[in-house]
């Protein structure tokens, strides 16, 4: 397993989780902007996935010890100006329950969860929310 593989399987979580904040089509998700792929922002609420990692710090020892990975998966929750909070506060509240602390989606640990301030932006809000995760990899 390497970082690659922990961005697809918590991405993977994220589509899939119950109930589903992300709205599938027969060509993707018409509500999910995707790091580096073109993205048509729909009239209602969408979200930016994005991924900051660090370097690995060792944890076994030898040739094939595994690594400490740490990172944190940002979704940032994008809602229309002048509707409200309602429907932000409601999908900061999915995402906590299914990114909880200490629940484990395929090996990868998840550390903590929270958003931060929402940013007003032309004709949108915009409310980060970060999930802190490790994982133990194979070099």
């Amino acid at each position: 397993m390497t970082d690659v593989i922990v961005e697809k399987t918590l991405t993977e979580s994220f589509l899939n989780m119950t109930p589903s904040l992300a709205r599938k089509t027969k060509n993707g998700y018409e509500n999910v902007s995707f790091p580096n792929k073109t993205f048509k922002r729909p009239n209602g609420m969408w979200f930016d996935i994005a991924f900051i990692g660090d370097r690995p710090n060792q944890q076994e020892l030898g040739t094939n010890g595994r690594s400490r990975w740490i990172g944190i998966m940002q979704i940032t929750v994008c809602y229309p100006k002048g509707v409200g909070t309602e429907g932000i506060e409601d999908a900061f509240e999915k995402i906590a329950a299914h990114f909880r602390k200490s629940s484990i989606h395929d090996g990868i640990r998840i550390k903590r969860t929270y958003r931060s301030s929402a940013r007003l932006y032309d004709d949108f809000y915009a409310v980060p929310v970060s999930i802190e995760w490790e994982a133990d990899l194979d070099r």
